[in-house]
């Protein structure tokens, strides 16, 4: 069973799960998850920015990781394909005719260098970004699998990362004007809206 087919527990209660909004009149559905599941995306950044204070000019956070905990990811990934290729399969049986996008994930972690938006230790922004690109890879290959179409923001996102000067995901600071700590802000959800047009164009 799918976090689709369960939905969601949120501040205010848990959501119904999307799927059951998908009829045999649905002509189209965009899918974008994967990154909460186990915790990967959220989990790794609380553990690395917590661990940089031990050893800032180090890897801690990568050091850290034992052989079972490396695994695990390993799991994870493969378990975030599967998902995606059972919730393309799941609305594809509801919905027979429609036309379904599955929608990457951007580059959240600077390919060099470091920022106080993303306080990791400087050993550990690699590791951090290779998670990012592994997740993407995850998405994209549950796309694959199912056929369905797949919208890549991650090359879109290019010079678009936390550290940037133009960047489409928020640092660590939430607030009410902006987005929640490490969520797009509204110029990466416009992009990605306009990528999702271009597609369907």
């Amino acid at each position: 069973v799918t976090r689709a087919q369960v939905g969601q527990l949120g501040q205010s209660g848990r959501v119904p799960p999307q799927i059951d909004a998908v009829t045999r009149r649905t002509d189209l559905v965009t899918i974008g998850l994967g990154g909460n599941d186990d915790q990967l995306f959220g989990g790794l950044i609380g553990r690395c920015s917590q661990a940089a204070a031990s050893n800032p000019t180090g890897s801690p956070c990568v050091d850290s990781y034992d052989a079972a905990e490396t695994s695990a990811l390993e799991t994870t990934f493969s378990r975030i394909a599967d998902n995606i290729e059972g919730v393309v399969r799941d609305v594809r049986t509801k919905a027979p005719q429609a036309r379904i996008l599955v929608i990457g994930y951007p580059q959240v972690v600077p390919e060099e260098g470091s920022c106080d938006q993303l306080p990791l230790a400087a050993g550990d922004y690699g590791f951090a970004r290779e998670v990012n690109r592994r997740l993407t890879e995850a998405v994209q290959e549950g796309a694959t699998r199912a056929d369905a179409e797949y919208v890549d923001v991650w090359s879109a996102s290019a010079g678009h990362d936390i550290c940037s000067t133009d960047p489409w995901i928020n640092g660590q600071v939430t607030s009410a004007q902006t987005a929640l700590a490490y969520h797009p802000l509204a110029a990466g959800q416009q992009a990605v809206a306009d990528l999702v047009l271009a597609r369907l164009r």
